[in-house]
């Protein structure tokens, strides 16, 4: 199951984000506390949490069979949409835990823009990382630049997907 994530998911949010080569607490905490802020349009009973619309970020958490807390995916709204951090728990890789938690940003995406013909979702991933650059790409990412310096000393691949304003 995705949902939105609670200011409730925090330690189990930190838990996952030591799983990270550069995790951004800071980032984090932020988001968590926007997504807080109450929204009227949202109600408990649409499983959505109270702020989602109002808040700068689109925090999913990914929810396993024992309703622990598995990966979650941080996005800053924004043109494009960022992806910042995207996380799921060694053990539960490669379980569709990961592409679940994009379809659900997708959709979300697609929702808030859905007056317009595209908006971009931009990642950065290291290009040494041939898993991760293949999972992406598998999900409809294609590159659209290198930066040297992206990481600080570091190399990063960014990569972007038009999502449809109509659908995901």
């Amino acid at each position: 199951m995705i949902r939105r994530a609670r200011p409730t998911d925090r330690s189990a949010l930190d838990r996952l984000q030591s799983h990270l080569s550069r995790p951004s607490p800071d980032l984090l905490a932020a988001a968590l506390a926007d997504v807080s802020v109450p929204d009227p349009a949202e109600s408990p009973a649409t499983g959505a949490t109270p702020g989602a619309a109002l808040s700068a970020f689109d925090v999913f958490v990914a929810v396993g069979e024992t309703g622990a807390v598995v990966g979650y995916l941080l996005a800053v709204r924004g043109d494009p949409t960022h992806v910042a951090e995207v996380v799921v728990a060694p053990d539960h890789r490669r379980q569709g835990y990961g592409a679940a938690l994009f379809d659900r940003l997708f959709a979300a995406v697609a929702e808030r823009h859905a007056d317009a013909d595209s908006h971009l979702v931009r990642l950065a991933v290291s290009p040494d990382d041939d898993r991760a650059c293949s999972f992406y790409r598998s999900l409809g990412f294609e590159a659209s630049q290198y930066d040297a310096d992206y990481y600080g000393d570091d190399p990063a691949l960014l990569l972007v997907k038009p999502v449809d304003g109509e659908s995901a």
